[in-house]
């Protein structure tokens, strides 16, 4: 027998005993586990389709921090700037008017608090934190023209204050 396959056997002959202790190792662990610890450890084995998925606590819209009282004031002075209702601001609406003063919105939100895209999402209707990021952009070209940036300067002097 040449060298390379006395190497193969020896290779081969080392895996089998690998994979017999492991084996051995697995039922061991097995036998020591209580019934419920082994009941857990397959249900999480199980595959669970999307659509049963729960969505955690804080994904939901409906979930709001009641200490965070800026945001209320911060929905109010951009739905009054704009004459719309906080009910409106956060509805799915795409009138230029709705997006404008929920641009507003968010980017009152980025500056006055140290929220988190996805929160203010959730502030603003249950809205993706790509939506916020994208409002920030157009809210930034919107800041380009001097008229409308005095009126965002004095929305948030209004609420800072």
């Amino acid at each position: 027998m040449s060298e390379l396959a006395r190497q193969i056997e020896s290779h081969k002959a080392r895996q089998e005993r690998f994979a017999q202790a492991a084996i051995r190792h697995e039922r061991r662990t097995l036998a020591t586990m209580t019934p419920t610890a082994t009941d857990i450890m397959q249900v999480k084995n199980l595959a669970v389709p999307e659509r049963f998925r729960m969505r955690r606590k804080y994904e939901t819209i409906h979930h709001v921090f009641p200490y965070m009282p800026i945001t209320k004031n911060i929905l109010l002075a951009a739905a009054s700037e704009f004459g719309l209702s906080t009910k409106e601001l956060v509805s799915p609406v795409r009138l230029p008017n709705h997006c404008v003063s929920r641009y507003v919105a968010m980017g009152l939100m980025l500056d006055l608090t140290n929220m988190s895209l996805p929160a203010i999402g959730r502030r603003l209707g249950g809205r993706d934190h790509t939506t916020i990021i994208n409002g920030r952009t157009r809210l930034k070209g919107l800041l380009q023209s001097e008229a409308f940036r005095n009126r965002y300067e004095q929305i948030r002097a209004g609420i800072a204050a």
